[in-house]
């Protein structure tokens, strides 16, 4: 992970999160209220939030499939052997630092996404060597970007 931050902070478009972890938290977002949106859901969504389709294409450039099968384990059966491998990613590729990361699931079912998930999420995916460190760069200038224009609308 050492190694990622050096690309991230070599880029001085790049700022150093400021409390040297990550740069967005829920609790910073304003709520979502209309409770027609997510019946039931009495906290509301932190606002922007997104669907596992559209972070997969505007922050990953890939399809959601290619995250639904993230949050798989690597573990095969060999067709040869018959027998399993001992899988590297026993719970996906969203682990960052041993933990896994699971998707916000509204009342309704349907999985969502905020500022602060994609952010973590991207991180678990350079630690666990699925997208590289100027990947990495992008998605987290991406996140600064639409936070900054978020905040622009906000005012």
């Amino acid at each position: 992970m050492d190694d990622i931050k050096r690309v991230i902070l070599a880029d001085p478009d790049i700022m150093e999160p400021p409390n040297g972890e990550f740069f967005f938290y829920d609790e910073q977002f304003p709520k979502d209220r209309k409770d027609v949106y997510e019946e039931g859901d009495k906290k509301g969504r932190p606002i922007p939030n997104y669907s596992i389709n559209e972070v997969a294409k505007f922050f990953f450039g890939r399809n959601a499939q290619w995250m639904r099968w993230r949050y798989s384990s690597d573990a095969r059966v060999s067709p040869i052997t018959g027998k399993p491998n001992v899988p590297k990613h026993p719970d996906g590729y969203f682990v960052l630092d041993g933990k896994p990361l699971l998707p916000k699931v509204s009342p309704s079912g349907q999985r969502y996404y905020t500022l602060a998930d994609v952010e973590r999420m991207a991180h678990a995916l350079a630690q666990n060597r699925v997208i590289s460190g100027l990947e990495l760069q992008d998605v987290l200038r991406l996140l600064q970007l639409t936070y900054k224009i978020w905040q622009r609308g906000r005012s």
